[in-house]
């Protein structure tokens, strides 16, 4: 008896595949319903028989049946006779072009459907005698006709992400038109269920935000449906990580203070609306929206996007040129005139001076302006005796030579600046570009293997004269891929102003390190910032970058005290002396590079200024088999206590695997 019972059960299970495809047609009829019911004005509209005409075999006859009992409900036959008929004769037009060479044109169905609903629309229009609001109805129906026939084939059958959104659009205004009596709007809890569930997503807002602006629309109660979904996206999205029962309970709360704030009849209706919307999404806790982009194609256009911001910037760099012929200054006959017209003009001796002996006045002014522009002031012993002894207002005429003089060096300082300032954008223009094609270049790149070794790093920091507080800053932090970065800052002077500096240039560089600029660009875009501080603060840089996977590493030094490579018994000075960054704009050529290939066992050394370069190299050599940290020790005791002093140690060692 069991066994024949079991043998019962076993035959009588639902087929899976069955029940998806009785909720597919379902959901095909429904859909079809839903857009019969949709008006424009008070009138129905042929948007179910573009749907329809979209379809084929099952799927084409749930929407002609949803399409029939919507019209037939919600409409009167006399009303929306046309809109039925259209649901025959567009899917018949749709078969009958089914083998045409210009099917697959996106324009050319839609554009058959509307000759053939115009043809049946002068049929129509000829029963009624040409009735002119007849003839506007039906030419609207021919617009709806093109356009939803478009966005149906291409959402139902090429599932174009833009095609979708407006055919859901749709069916949610729709869905808001039906309320079951006072107490549940269908539009409401779609709108609130699709907020919730795609509110972890990147279109989460965008859905919410669409979602109000159709409600506002076409749902009855007029409520700022917009800002409210808005704001419950932004809330969820927040609540990401947490279970979907709080976010659903976030929803809730927020639904009954949105339905507080509004009349009774509308707060009950909202509310319970919101009920089941929160039911809803316990069920469903995210919805990945069908059409967006998978992985493969989302990156691609990423980096297409990132690339063209890149070529933006490389042409913003190419128009802020430096200019080639670049004003010149008055010369010394257009100073020397200005003040003749300011002075000599009311003198009695202008007729003699500047008529009758003008020859020897532009000799005397000519030799006088040699050690004027040189000195860039005026004296009267610049001026020769010829021309001293016969001026009246010398003085006077000193004084406005003077003060051309210093207008002359106030452009001077203004042009000279103007052109630092324009070189500082140009290199701002190109390492953003730089960064943003490196971004662009790495956002289709694939998984890169693991690391072969890993970074053993020790510092100690002492400051001056025995103090606990030191100027100088260090760090070390795992960047993009296998990327490692070392970061030694000292900053100018000592105490808690230059630990002040450093820290900020630390904080600056690992920053820019971390989003993926390289280590030039990087350094680059602080020496800019510090120029354009003027404030005559600096902080030398250690920067070095290792690739954890092969070993390869770059040290890049700027005003820096040398560094140390010790393989084996072999030590090796690296760098020398150099300007700090902030002091020049071109800073590029005072950065110092080195590439090394660091192998197990390697050991290399940053120290500060603070150091002794013998006793440092001393402290190397003589370390054999102990710690970094010992080594760090050692180096900072054996340093003078005249200056802060910081010394980082740093060795590569085998992955565990």
């Amino acid at each position: 008896m069991k066994e024949r019972l079991k043998k019962r059960v076993v035959r009588w299970q639902p087929d899976r595949e069955v029940l998806s495809r009785a909720g597919r047609l379902l959901l095909y009829g429904f859909g079809g319903g839903l857009l019969a019911v949709l008006p424009v004005g008070n009138q129905p509209v042929p948007l179910a028989a573009c749907a329809a005409a979209a379809c084929s075999q099952w799927e084409l006859a749930a929407v002609m049946a949803g399409s029939l009992a919507g019209y037939l409900l919600r409409w009167d036959l006399a009303s929306d006779i046309y809109s039925i008929v259209l649901t025959v004769v567009l899917p018949l037009i749709a078969w009958g072009l089914r083998k045409s060479s210009h099917r697959d044109v996106v324009w050319f169905l839609p554009a058959a459907f509307t000759v053939a609903a115009g043809a049946v629309g002068l049929g129509f229009l000829w029963q009624l005698d040409f009735d002119p609001g007849q003839a506007g109805r039906i030419f609207l129906c021919l617009l709806i006709v093109f356009a939803g026939s478009l966005v149906c084939r291409q959402a139902l059958l090429r599932r174009h992400f833009g095609a979708m959104a407006l055919l859901a659009a749709a069916l949610l205004a729709a869905l808001s038109m039906i309320s079951l009596g006072r107490w549940f709007n269908l539009g409401i809890c779609a709108a609130l269920f699709l907020t919730a569930v795609t509110s972890g997503t990147a279109e989460g807002l965008g859905v919410a935000a669409a979602c109000g602006m159709v409600l506002e629309l076409a749902a009855p109660l007029r409520l700022p449906y917009t800002a409210f979904f808005c704001l419950c996206s932004g809330v969820m999205y927040a609540l990401r990580r947490r279970t979907v029962f709080h976010r659903s309970l976030a929803l809730l709360l927020l639904s009954a203070g949105f339905a507080w704030l509004a009349a009774e009849l509308q707060a009950q209706l909202f509310l319970l609306s919101a009920v089941g919307a929160c039911l809803a999404t316990l069920t469903v806790p995210r919805l990945n929206l069908p059409g967006s982009m998978a992985g493969d194609e989302i990156a691609n256009r990423l980096h297409r996007r990132l690339q063209r911001a890149s070529d933006v910037l490389l042409r913003l760099h190419d128009t802020v040129l430096l200019p080639h012929t670049p004003r010149q200054d008055p010369d010394t006959a257009e100073i020397f005139d200005y003040a003749a017209d300011r002075v000599c003009c009311h003198c009695g001796s202008y007729s003699l001076c500047w008529e009758q002996e003008a020859a020897q006045t532009y000799r005397d002014l000519c030799t006088a302006a040699e050690p004027i522009l040189a000195r860039c002031k005026a004296a009267p012993e610049d001026f020769p005796a010829s021309f001293a002894g016969r001026c009246q207002n010398l003085e006077q005429f000193i004084q406005v030579v003077n003060s051309q003089l210093d207008a002359l060096l106030s452009r001077r300082q203004y042009q000279a600046r103007l052109r630092e300032d324009r070189e500082l954008l140009r290199n701002q223009y190109l390492l953003l570009a730089r960064y943003l094609q490196s971004a662009a270049d790495t956002a289709v790149l694939t998984e890169q293997p693991g690391a072969q070794f890993e970074a053993e790093v020790a510092a100690r920091a002492l400051g001056r004269s025995g103090k606990t507080l030191s100027g100088d800053r260090g760090a070390c932090f795992h960047g993009p891929g296998e990327q490692f970065y070392v970061l030694l800052c000292d900053g100018m002077g000592t105490g808690r102003g230059a630990a002040a500096e450093s820290s900020s240039a630390i904080e600056t560089l690992s920053g820019l390190l971390r989003a993926g600029m390289d280590p030039a660009s990087a350094l680059q875009l602080l020496n800019s910032a510090y120029v354009l501080r003027d404030d005559g603060c600096f902080s030398t840089v250690d920067l070095l970058q290792v690739d954890l996977h092969t070993g390869d590493s770059l040290l890049l030094k700027w005003g820096a005290a040398p560094s140390y490579l010790k393989r084996g018994n072999r030590l090796r000075s690296l760098g020398q002396a150099a300007m700090p960054p902030g002091l020049a704009v071109a800073g590029e050529r005072s950065i110092q590079r080195m590439k090394l290939t660091l192998q197990e066992g390697d050991l290399l050394v940053l120290t500060s200024d603070g150091a002794d370069a013998d006793a440092t190299a001393r402290c190397i050599q003589e370390h054999h088999g102990g710690t970094l940290g010992d080594l760090a020790a050692g180096i900072v005791a054996a340093a003078s206590a005249g200056d802060d002093i910081t010394a980082v140690t740093m060795r590569l060692k085998k992955a565990v695997a």
